[in-house]
């Protein structure tokens, strides 16, 4: 039975560590794809209603001053 120096032992520990952590982050290409769709379908509208949160808007509907009026009154 062979003793590992600590060095040997440290190598064969991170190299152990790190085929761990890469299988932990494996992704099937169907959740990746359905990841990317989601988030194609939710980040533009969240996007433009933290943009419409801060300006006023005049009554035909066109933005006016930005403003953090709406947090104020939250």
């Amino acid at each position: 039975m062979a003793v590992l120096d600590d060095a040997e032992a440290g190598r064969l520990m991170g190299t152990a560590r790190a085929h761990a952590i890469k299988e932990r982050w494996r992704v099937s290409p169907l959740v990746a794809v359905l990841t990317v769709f989601l988030l194609i379908l939710i980040l533009p509208p969240t996007f433009y209603l933290v943009i419409t949160s801060l300006y006023t808007t005049k009554p035909d509907g066109s933005f006016d001053q930005l403003t953090l009026q709406h947090y104020q009154e939250l």
